[in-house]
């Protein structure tokens, strides 16, 4: 027998989604303080100085603090290089030995079926050889798969990396983009120091993904002393991404992780390794020359500003991906939706047929289509979530498998504005007229 009364309590409806952080810098470099192979989270520069001490990533974390305060950055740390010995220590036949560059195993060692498995087997070659022949770069390519574990440690993944002096080396940017084909993110590329042009497209053309930023040329920098100096763009770049996903920019719109970083100063760059000139109605100007290569360079135009929208996919590629602010966009997407799925993995995905809205997998949908509804105006202008029929056939239910499709249409980089400017002859005619007609 029962006699009273008792509540209980079930939940339907919709589940908010929690978008994930954008403005997480992954960096990898040199310290004093902290030991090769640790992650270390820094939030403002004091802890920088604090936890990794004097070397690469201290330098660079700097510069990326002067755009944002306070920032999450994950140091990836590598080892130093050790010091060449003396000419006392060493035979000549060992230092020419160490600095003749790496040389690629014979073709006729190599056992391929096709030229493309040949290809990848000499890459490998070269890869191992150039491994053995720097400390550094091998450092760093054991260190890239920790980028994995930093959702176990941390709780979240880097979403703008970079390495400079590093990934210019032959092989590292590859590599360095592969490492987050899963994990999403962008690297900021640059080309080896004092590369021409040309140089500076084949090496981005070499690249050729959606994930890889290239930055040309360097950037003259302003250091704490100071002092003027020619380094690498990365960090500056690193920064501004930082600030512009942070809404920190003073713009009369609100900027996020939607918007292109093109066209926002660099604030701590005075200039350029190469001084290009840019004028907006030139398109064969040498800055549009490099955008049009999927190349990020610098303009000074009311200010050093960085330049350009498109990643190195573009131009082998020329879908809308190819803008930084699309694949950044779906990647914020994908990975909320994501995340957010995870507390109902593996519960009943419906109990009750006759009532798909509070059942699980409406609950899902609905959730999805409120997330999509109120990124509509900020970072996207079109999304909706659904679930097609056949496309969940019984084979697959009986797996425990359900489809879900979803679809998005990211802000749109304003990145060419044409003027139809008509030489109108009659307004003097027009003009008269109502002159005339107004001392009548």
């Amino acid at each position: 027998m029962k006699h009273g009364i008792d509540t209980v309590e079930v939940q339907t409806g919709p589940v908010p989604i929690l978008d994930v952080a954008s403005a997480i810098v992954g960096a990898f470099g040199t310290a004093t303080t902290a030991s090769p192979g640790d992650i270390v989270k820094t939030l403002t520069l004091d802890d920088a100085k604090t936890k990794l001490g004097a070397g690469s990533l201290l330098d660079n974390l700097s510069r990326i603090y002067k755009y944002s305060p306070s920032a999450t950055v994950l140091s990836f740390v590598l080892a130093a290089p050790t010091p060449a010995r003396s000419d006392n220590e060493e035979s000549d036949q060992v230092k020419s030995d160490k600095t003749a560059p790496a040389k690629a195993a014979p073709v006729s060692v190599l056992n391929a079926k096709d030229d493309a498995e040949l290809g990848e087997q000499q890459e490998a070659l070269e890869l191992e050889q150039q491994m053995k022949s720097d400390p550094l770069f091998a450092a760093f390519i054991a260190a890239l798969p920790k980028i994995r574990t930093t959702q176990m440690l941390f709780g979240f993944l880097p979403k703008i990396f970079i390495a400079p002096g590093i990934i210019d080396k032959p092989g590292a940017a590859l590599q360095a983009i592969a490492a987050i084909s899963k994990t999403r993110g962008v690297w900021i590329t640059e080309p080896p120091a004092g590369s021409t042009q040309e140089e500076a497209k084949a090496f981005a053309n070499g690249i050729s993904d959606y994930r890889g930023l290239c930055y040309y040329p360097r950037l003259k920098v302003v250091r704490d002393n100071g002092d003027t100096e020619l380094d690498w763009a990365a960090p500056s770049y690193a920064g501004l991404i930082v600030k512009m996903d942070k809404n920190l920019m003073g713009e009369n719109i609100p900027t996020g992780y939607w918007c292109s970083p093109s066209n926002f100063i660099l604030v701590d760059a005075v200039g350029s390794e190469f001084d290009y000139d840019y004028f907006p109605s030139d398109f064969d100007c040498i800055v549009n020359q490099l955008n049009a290569e999927g190349i990020i360079t610098t303009i000074n135009y009311n200010g050093i500003r960085a330049f350009g929208n498109r990643s190195t996919a573009y131009p082998s590629k020329s879908d809308a991906m190819t803008f930084t602010s699309w694949r950044r966009t779906f990647d914020m997407i994908q990975e909320a939706i994501e995340q957010f799925t995870m507390q109902f993995l593996d519960r009943p995905m419906f109990t009750q047929p006759d009532d798909f809205a509070n059942t699980l997998i409406g609950r899902v949908a609905e959730s999805v289509n409120d997330y999509l509804r109120g990124k509509v105006g900020e970072s996207i202008v079109f999304g909706e979530c659904y679930i097609k029929e056949d496309q969940n056939p019984l084979g697959e239910l009986m797996q425990g498998k359900i489809k879900f499709h979803y679809k998005a249409t990211p802000c749109m980089a304003m990145e060419s504005v044409e003027f139809e400017s008509e030489i109108y002859v009659k307004g003097l005619e027009d003009a008269l007229s109502q002159l005339l007609g107004g001392n009548a």
